[in-house]
């Protein structure tokens, strides 16, 4: 029989651990872990920063990086957080996958490649990796560099939305669109709300000239961004131009 308690009771429960030692990690690190669930955010990096001067430890790292990128969107603090943990723990290859995840986010290509090239090179099968990666490979053009990471990924991930996009964008840049679409549709299969996907499905129609598709994938993207937190970027205005363009060849 166990009892269920909320994190303000188990608050208490460390605070009354942390008068018998104070100088253990765990204690801050669990400190830090409640206050997170109780939106007490400053508290928490307090404890957690406390955790950390007591002994380093790479869980500490993840929390406190994930408070200052999901929490707070403060990218320049969450890279900060990251960086010390790669300097404690080099061989760590999920700091470098968040660090170079973190770059692509500030548009700096080059020094999220160099993060996520030494994260491949002690994981070189981690899917959210190769993603990214290769997202910078598709971006520079070389489709087919980018397919062979790709393929890697599709082996431990085959249900990946993003994925499954990425390899219909490059099959767009290699002019198979009929490969492209199969792709994109297994994308929107998998993730039916995601509006970049319904916005690439859209594109690939307009170049295929079925114009009546494509206003029904752009429709859905832009409904899909005035849904809070559903579309990951603002294209808002990209969609309307497409969508003019596929009601002006509908004769409409």
């Amino acid at each position: 029989y166990y009892k269920i308690t909320t994190p303000l009771e188990e608050l208490g429960l460390f605070e009354e651990a942390e008068k018998i030692n104070s100088e253990d990690r765990m204690v801050w690190f669990s400190k830090g872990i409640c206050y997170k669930f109780l939106k007490s955010i400053d508290l928490a990096i307090e404890c957690f920063e406390t955790s950390n001067s007591i002994q380093k430890h790479e869980d500490t790292y993840n929390a406190l990086g994930d408070i200052y990128s999901n929490d707070l969107n403060d990218i320049t603090n969450a890279m900060n957080v990251y960086m010390d943990a790669i300097d404690a723990f080099p061989e760590n290859s999920n700091f470098l996958t968040k660090c170079g995840l973190l770059y692509i986010k500030q548009n700096n290509a080059t020094d999220a490649f160099e993060h996520l090239g030494n994260s491949l090179s002690y994981n070189n099968t981690d899917p959210t990796t190769i993603l990214a990666a290769g997202s910078i490979i598709q971006n520079n053009g070389d489709n087919d560099v980018a397919l062979t990471k790709y393929r890697i990924a599709m082996v431990h991930t085959p249900h990946n939305a993003e994925l499954w996009s990425n390899i219909g964008l490059c099959f767009f840049g290699k002019n198979k669109l009929i490969g492209s679409v199969a792709c994109l549709k297994r994308a929107h299969y998998l993730s039916p709300f995601d509006g970049r996907i319904n916005y690439n499905l859209g594109v690939v129609h307009m170049h295929m000239e079925q114009f009546a598709s494509a206003f029904h994938y752009f429709s859905a993207s832009i409904n899909l961004q005035k849904v809070p937190n559903l579309f990951p970027t603002r294209e808002e205005a990209r969609c309307y131009t497409y969508l003019a363009v596929a009601l002006a060849h509908l004769d409409d």
